[in-house]
């Protein structure tokens, strides 16, 4: 992250910010957990999950514990809600 201009973090975090309301608008989850990494490569990227209320709060987030699949109909149905959410939701100061 610190290679990164100003414009180019603010636009980063504009996106991790964005990608967690579109998440909580439609999945409604308790909160949402940020995990930002980059480590093997230069390289920046953000992993950004829903935290729900069966979920343990005290349990550390573990991207080894691999995906949860839905079926194809609720992927799909999830995909196109979430890009519903992302293009309702504002892109930077001056939209919101």
């Amino acid at each position: 992250m610190g290679h990164l201009t100003t414009d180019q973090l603010r636009g980063f975090w504009d996106d991790a910010e964005r990608a967690g309301r579109a998440i909580d608008s439609v999945y409604s989850p308790r909160k949402i957990d940020y995990l930002v990494m980059g480590h093997r490569m230069p390289h920046l990227h953000a992993h950004v999950f829903p935290q729900h209320s069966h979920d343990d709060p005290k349990r550390d987030v573990d991207i080894a514990d691999g995906p949860v699949l839905p079926s194809a109909d609720d992927l799909r149905g999830g995909v196109h809600a979430l890009r519903r959410a992302w293009s309702a939701i504002a892109t930077g100061p001056a939209e919101r």
